[in-house]
């Protein structure tokens, strides 16, 4: 093809005839899709600028995530909506465990005929430590809480006695009690929870009789003193929980009380001065837990199925409307009997992990993990029919690590790949 420019002959064939390839070159790569990198460096796709070049990361689309442990497409998290349950790892003899992170693995405490036992496992829930007892007999139920990744806070509820709330440290790798101060109540009988802000700053909140209690541990002596929550008709037998919130923040508590069953929350400093006291909703079995952003609870509604609120600091909204506005149905799946009388384990738990939180569930026919802020943003489930207990703590890489059994054995599962 030859165009013709009167007066311009070595211009026409300077621009046109260029390049007639580039020309055609040039049409076919401008506005062409191309590899790029993105804002978080994975290799992404945009358009081919003007000047055919790589468009910059704000203009290169992220890939769609995989399982491969890598954050694909640029958001906060790593393999949602990908991940499944990975090959379980069998725990000691025991039930109703719970476990804290070590910073590489976790520090486990779980209640074997009457006693109470810790353990420790490495990040894929392989036990490195075996079982030793820590509290003999007379164990109804028991709990732990992280410090750092060195220290850690345990509770024994002893029936009769009180709970015995000890400081766990390492000596030789194997998790072991550095300190113990009892909480002194002749009246206890059921579940204690408790939490730590630090090693000399420790609350457990627990049943006594017909009533609930919170006790404040300082490990600077040998007994510490209580102070029962309000509400009249209180229901221990259908669950309380406790999680800290930060050094001079003391700690919000949630339990159950009243012929038809309300979930309470509530702030209670160090000196168990209880403050911002209220319901959230109907229901059982609550659970709680603080994350960077705000203070997760969980329970169980009166249709059985699981309920989330997302509260600010003064236990609003985090809009700043009344805490019982902003109920999350997670799901439509219902949550098995919550805790049984004789055993204490719990079929929901919830476990803080950066911004959002890890809630777990034994439901009617399965076991349900998701993952939540404001709602559900993932949800991972498995048939089962054996599963009687289930409870979460995040590993240092924010993947939930999960325990779950039923009777004496039980195994612990971390989300993963697909093999």
């Amino acid at each position: 093809m030859s165009i013709y420019v009167p007066g311009h002959k070595r211009m026409a064939a300077g621009l046109f005839g260029m390049t007639r390839r580039n020309f055609l070159k040039t049409a076919a790569v401008v506005g062409a899709s191309v590899a790029c990198t993105t804002s978080c460096g994975t290799t992404g796709t945009g358009s081919c600028t003007a000047a055919c070049g790589i468009p910059a990361a704000d203009n290169c689309d992220p890939p769609t995530e995989v399982c491969n442990g890598v954050n694909d497409d640029c958001d906060e998290s790593v393999d949602e909506g990908v991940r499944t349950f990975a090959t379980a790892a069998t725990g000691p003899l025991g039930n109703a465990a719970k476990l804290a992170s070590d910073g590489s693995g976790f520090v486990g405490i779980l209640r074997y005929n009457g006693a109470a036992r810790l353990y420790r496992t490495n990040a894929s829930g392989t036990v490195t430590h075996s079982a030793t007892n820590v509290d003999d007999s007379d164990v109804v139920s028991v709990d732990i809480a992280r410090i750092s990744d060195t220290q850690w806070v345990t509770a024994s509820a002893l029936e009769g006695t009180g709970v015995n709330v000890r400081l766990i440290g390492l000596n030789s790798g194997a998790p072991t009690s550095q300190d113990v101060e009892l909480v002194n109540e002749s009246g206890t009988s059921g579940l204690a929870r408790v939490a730590a802000n630090s090693a000399s700053d420790a609350m457990t909140v627990y049943q006594s009789g017909s009533t609930m209690r919170v006790g404040h541990v300082d490990f600077a002596g040998a007994l510490a003193s209580s102070v029962a929550l309000p509400g009249s008709n209180p229901r221990a037998e259908l669950g309380m929980d406790i999680a800290a919130r930060g050094a001079g923040n003391g700690y919000v508590v949630a339990w159950v009380t009243g012929l038809t069953p309300t979930v309470n929350v509530a702030l209670v400093s160090a000196n168990m001065v209880v403050t911002s006291n209220g319901s959230v909703g109907a229901g059982s079995n609550p659970t709680v837990a603080v994350s960077d952003s705000g203070i997760g609870v969980a329970y169980v509604g009166a249709d059985n199925l699981p309920r989330f609120h997302y509260l600010s600091s003064s236990l609003n909204c985090l809009g700043g409307s009344l805490r019982t506005l902003c109920p999350v149905t997670t799901s439509t799946r219902t949550v098995a009997t919550p805790i049984a009388a004789t055993t204490f384990n719990s079929t929901l738990d919830i476990a803080a992990s950066g911004s959002y939180f890890w809630l777990v569930a034994r439901t009617s026919d399965g076991e349900l993990v998701q993952r939540l802020t404001t709602f559900a943003r993932e949800a991972i489930f498995r048939s089962s029919a054996v599963t009687a207990w289930i409870s979460v703590a995040p590993t240092s890489t924010g993947t939930p690590m999960i325990a779950r059994g039923a009777g004496t054995g039980y195994n612990h599962n971390f989300l993963g790949c697909a093999p």
